[in-house]
């Protein structure tokens, strides 16, 4: 019986060790593992901010090169504006507006009347003035 337990201790022995190698190979494959994921993580952070600054270049060099079209197609604008004369149009829709608001202001009621009295009294001055050289011109032919 003493051999029977002798037996069974040295099995749970073997046993015990055999679980701690496997836990000491387990403890390895985790650490394996933990640095190749910890070297994976690195070089997905090292693309990612390599792709970021990709991206800015490029939208950098996107905005550039969009601005540039912008430049030529407002320059186009502007020559096809003045081959076909629309800029010509736009002055004189500004200078027709000038003279609107400036006939306005001459046009009010107060303005007129000094204009037409001033008017009346030139004619006046004029009409009187024939008559009399009309009369002068009777008494010298008489």
């Amino acid at each position: 019986m003493a051999q029977m337990i002798n037996d069974t201790l040295q099995n749970v022995y073997n046993r015990i060790a055999q679980i701690g190698k496997s836990l000491s190979e387990l403890q390895n494959k985790l650490t394996e593992l933990n640095n190749n994921l910890n070297t994976k993580v690195q070089k997905l952070t090292e693309s990612i901010v390599s792709m970021t600054e990709t991206s800015k270049k490029e939208g950098e060099s996107y905005k550039l090169i969009l601005e540039q079209i912008s430049k030529r197609f407002l320059e186009q604008i502007k020559i096809l504006q003045s081959d076909i004369g629309l800029q010509d149009l736009l002055e004189l829709k500004d200078r027709l507006k000038k003279i609107n608001e400036e006939s306005e202001i001459i046009l009010k009621p107060e303005t007129v009347n000094v204009l037409l009295d001033e008017v009346l009294k030139g004619i006046k001055q004029l009409t009187g003035a024939e008559q009399q050289s009309k009369e002068e011109l009777k008494k010298s032919q008489e």
